[in-house]
Formats: structure tokens, sequence, C-alpha cells
């Protein structure tokens, strides 16, 4: 597999007026993959641009618009399959109303192109400052996610194929998220949400052979809760740590809430932590993920079990040269991501970076 990506960035403060701002990116992807094995051979080309425009707008001391789209272009080319185009994007406009320095309402509207008609997807937020210390977020959304060039046209061979026959995800949500803040001391911030998905868009073993492919599940329902927790007591020592809480429930043309099957690969509990000590000129980050166990099909007959990793990185800058040191997996861990697909054990990477900067001037400035 051959991979490539250049990416290029505008960003305007100052756009005729400083009322008004704008930001593109423009980035570019190749993907290409030789593929040889017992049963197939192919060559499989993708490339990808993508386009985002953002402009903001200072209506008023209380009143800002937003607007922009972001765009994707893709060119698939297969030995096995063909060459094809695809296009999708959408715009959006966002108005944001500041109620003194109460409350925020913020009502947003945005159109996604697919297949040739557009997808609305609006989404109402709210935002509530409590004191100087608490802000309370809540957001009213519908979600939609479309397939990927790979779920709907990945080249047949005997362990994977796509699906061209794939509907977009759909649904809607809502969350509510309490942040907390106390400068040179700590932040803090916690949410519940809930999200009911239709058509989610799931790799899973076909039944007839075996392969991998990508499929609609019916319907499902998603209750979360996310918790974190940053240090900002000290520059030399930092820690943060996240929670989370993921209750899913499949919700097929075979099964409904009383039959209890959790969503495959979500995993009930995730905990996150990392701690970095620094002293200017280096540091030592440490940090680890735990996750839970993990059904591998919506029956739930099949379980991957928890699994706890631990990885550390070491900077230290001398000079104008930087050692560095990366140990991925500490403890040797053995276990899945995708049932069948073991992840890589514990791994050492050593090397060194040189960084030269040389300012250059004008004659008539040094004499400044």
């Amino acid at each position: 597999e051959y991979l490539g990506k250049g990416n290029i960035v505008f960003d305007a403060d100052y756009v005729g007026s400083e009322r008004i701002d704008s930001e593109l990116s423009v980035t570019y992807n190749f993907d290409r993959i030789d593929r040889k094995d017992s049963s197939s051979q192919y060559v499989r080309n993708l490339s990808t641009v993508n386009v985002i425009n953002r402009w903001g707008f200072i209506l008023a001391d209380f009143a800002t618009l937003f607007a922009g789209g972001d765009f994707q272009y893709d060119y698939f080319d297969s030995t096995n399959i063909g060459q094809f185009n695809v296009f999708n994007g959408g715009g959006y406009v966002t108005a944001e109303f500041s109620i003194k320095k109460i409350a925020k309402i913020i009502p947003s509207l945005k159109l996604v192109y697919y297949k040739d008609y557009p997808l609305v997807i609006p989404k109402l937020g709210f935002v509530f400052f409590i004191g100087d210390m608490f802000t309370l977020k809540n957001n009213f959304y519908r979600s939609y996610k479309l397939p990927t060039v790979n779920d709907k046209f990945w080249p047949e061979d005997n362990t994977y194929v796509g699906n061209p026959d794939l509907r977009n995800e759909d649904g809607i949500g809502g969350d509510v998220i309490l942040d907390f803040s106390k400068p040179g001391i700590i932040s803090a911030e916690s949410s519940v949400y809930i999200t009911y998905l239709r058509d989610a868009i799931m790799w899973q073993p076909r039944e007839s052979d075996g392969k991998w492919t990508p499929t609609n599940i019916g319907q499902a329902f998603y209750f979360g809760s996310d918790h974190s927790v940053k240090s900002d007591f000290s520059k030399y020592v930092k820690v943060n740590l996240n929670y989370s809480f993921l209750l899913t429930y499949a919700l097929t043309d075979d099964y409904d809430y009383e039959d209890d099957k959790r969503m495959a690969y979500k995993p009930m509990h995730t905990f996150n932590f990392g701690i970095e000590f620094n002293w200017g000129k280096g540091f030592v980050v440490i940090s680890g993920k735990f996750e839970s166990e993990r059904y591998t099909t919506i029956s739930n007959t099949t379980r991957m079990n928890p699994y706890f990793n631990l990885d550390v990185n070491f900077n230290q800058k001398v000079g104008i040269v930087t050692l560095y040191c990366s140990v991925k997996n500490l403890l040797n861990t053995y276990y899945y991501l995708m049932d069948g697909y073991p992840m890589p054990g514990g791994s050492i990477t050593m090397g060194v970076k040189v960084y030269f900067e040389k300012e250059f001037k004008k004659k008539k400035e040094q004499d400044k």
C-alpha cells in the first residue's frame, strides 16, 4: 500500500473588514493498493480532494453569522472494477446570538448533496454561563454518515468485498454538557447524550462465505456519558483523565430492547489517562487506555476480552538536535481491535531530529 497526502491552508483574520474573516483548506490524498493472493490479483488507486471553506461575519455585538461548506471528490481506478468519480459535499449557515453575558442561542442548518438530492441537517444549540467557572451546553441535532468509496466499492478478494447498495446512516440525538474551569488549578467536563440511528454502517463477515463486507444494521440506540479532567496547577506536570460509558441496543428486525443486544465493537467502558513531565527542553509522556469487552456481532455470541495498553514517549532537546524515544505497548499486551486481526506487540522507536532556522534581514532593517 502506498499513501500520500498534501494540505494547504489559507487563514485570513481580515477580509476587507475587521468584521469578516475566512479560512480555506485544500487536502489531497492518494492511496494505492497492489493486492495478490491465491484467488485474486488487482491494483486499486484512490485519489481524494477535500475542500473546506469557512466565513465569519460579525453582524453586531450580539450576533455573529458563520457560513461555509465542505466538499469531497473521489476518483477511483481499479483493474477489476473500473474507473468512476464520486462527489459529495454541502454548505451550512450558523447564527450565534448572545444574550448579554448570560446565554447564547446557536441555530444551524446544513444541506448535504448526496445521490442527486439534498439531506437537510438541522441543529439547535444553547449555552448558559453560570458564574465565572461553570458553562452549561445543550444541543439537539440530526446525525448522518455517508458511505465511503471504500465501503461501497472495495475490490473483492478472498477476505473483503464492498457493498454498492449501502444506504447512509441517519439519526437524531441530543446532549447536555457541563464545563468547569478554575484557571491555575483544574478544568473538567461531563456530558450525557442519546442518539437514535437508522441504517448504521458496520463491517461484518458475510454468512455465505465469511468475507468482510459493510452492511446496514436496521436501527440502533446509543446512551452515553463522557467525563474528563485536566490539571492546570503546574507547567511542569500535566495530568488528564477520561472515562466514557456507552450503552447500545441493536434494534434490527429480529431484536428489540428486551433482547438486550449490544452493537458490535462498542465497549461499554473506556478509560484513558495521560501524565506529562515537562522540564523546558524535554518531556516524558505516559499514556494508557483500557477498553472493556466488546462483542463481534450483534447476536452477541462471540466477544473479545478487555485490554489495557500503555505507551511512553520521551523527547530531549540539545541545541539544534532533539533526541526522542517512543515505546508502544510497553506491557506487550496481546489484544484485538477487530476479530481475527491482532494488534502489534511492544516496540521501541528511537531517533534524532535536527531543526535549524536562520533569519535573513536587509541591511536597512538591521541598522534601525
